[in-house]
């Protein structure tokens, strides 16, 4: 879907490769989720975290761990994306 609406914007739909291999981010949704998967618990407590632990959740998890381990992502400015969409 993204290709298509790029390309219809007169987009260059190579600004989706990026080079980064997907990953699956995931975090606990139920309270005694560690009983739940161990099987001591029957019923799982759910807990629907907000955007805003959802999002430090990712942070701390996935975004500081990832640019610790990798400085690509410091090439990456403004200027850089304008060029991308606009070629």
């Amino acid at each position: 879907m993204l290709r298509v609406a790029l390309s219809s914007l007169g987009l260059d739909e190579d600004i989706l490769r990026h080079g980064v291999k997907r990953e699956l981010f995931a975090m606990p949704l139920a309270r005694n989720w560690r009983a739940v998967l161990r099987g001591t618990a029957e019923f799982a407590e759910i807990e629907r975290p907000s955007l805003m632990e959802i999002a430090d959740a990712a942070r701390a998890r996935w975004l500081v761990p990832r640019a610790e381990r990798s400085a690509q992502y410091l090439g990456v400015t403004r200027d850089l994306i304008v060029q991308r969409l606009g070629s």
